[in-house]
């Protein structure tokens, strides 16, 4: 990452990268920072969070902030986990999923009076939201009526509307956020999706951002030997990440410009 200052005078800069977990078919070997972080964060759902502050920037200055990772990955694994615990917070809202809206609560009601069970319930949602939304980045990350108001959102946007039909529909959910294995090795707009709990099988990956995409002929989830480097797994949005997923930069009053990515090497 690289913090750009476009401002005019000094700025304090507070920086928030997520730590990726060990989780079902990832492992993680080592990770070093460099710089070192002030401090490591823990939010309220766990996700462990490196913070940095940048006391003064100057006008015009570009700092690095790198986090390296070595991780082993086994795709074998990377299919429905288990887990139990109380499933309550996964049925929770959230700012961004707005579980309280007439409007969602109506297409809800009708799904469900076509939906023999759990399973068929989230096919019939994924199905709407393919009919409903089309794949774009403006910038913004709407919430989930805004979403589905404006016909269009991110992989984030997307997560959003599926996960809030899914827990109106009274099915848990939770978010995943990732770097995806790129065709030049460069990951610059990284990756959100939600795992889904069905009783009797655990949590499932459900990607309704790519399960709008032609290529993805109904399947749930990329099938075609991309790593995914999970960063976060959370069941909302977090007090230090707020809305984001593998990173978020706090100032005050300047003009920071960040350049994020993760470069991917074997």
């Amino acid at each position: 990452m690289i913090v750009h200052n476009q401002f005019l005078v000094s700025e304090s800069v507070k920086v928030f990268i997520s730590i990726p977990p060990d989780v079902y078919y990832q492992k993680i070997l080592d990770i070093n920072f460099d710089p070192n972080p002030k401090k490591i964060l823990e939010e309220e759902w766990g996700q462990k969070i490196a913070y940095f502050k940048i006391e003064k920037l100057k006008p015009y200055e570009k700092r690095l902030i790198k986090m390296q990772v070595k991780a082993d990955f086994d795709l074998s694994e990377f299919k429905v986990f288990k887990d139990g615990g109380d499933f309550s917070v996964y049925l929770s809202d959230d700012p961004y999923l707005k579980l309280d809206s007439d409007i969602l609560k109506r297409i809800v009601f009708k799904l469900k009076k076509k939906a023999k069970d759990n399973f068929e319930y989230m096919k019939l949602v994924l199905d709407f939201i393919s009919d409903a939304l089309y794949y774009h980045i403006d910038g913004k990350w709407e919430d989930a009526e805004r979403t589905f108001l404006q016909g269009h959102g991110s992989c984030s946007e997307y997560s959003f509307l599926f996960s809030s039909l899914m827990r109106i529909g009274g099915i848990p959910t939770r978010f995943i956020g990732a770097s995806v294995e790129r065709t030049n090795g460069f990951d610059f707009t990284f990756h959100r999706w939600v795992e889904v709990y069905m009783d009797g099988k655990g949590w499932i990956p459900v990607d309704p951002q790519f399960y709008d995409a032609p290529e993805s002929k109904g399947i749930f989830f990329p099938d075609d030997g991309r790593l995914f480097l999970v960063t976060t797994i959370e069941p909302n949005t977090n007090s230090y990440l707020k809305e984001w997923y593998n990173y978020r930069v706090e100032v005050k009053k300047g003009i920071i410009k960040v350049e994020a990515f993760f470069k991917w090497e074997k």
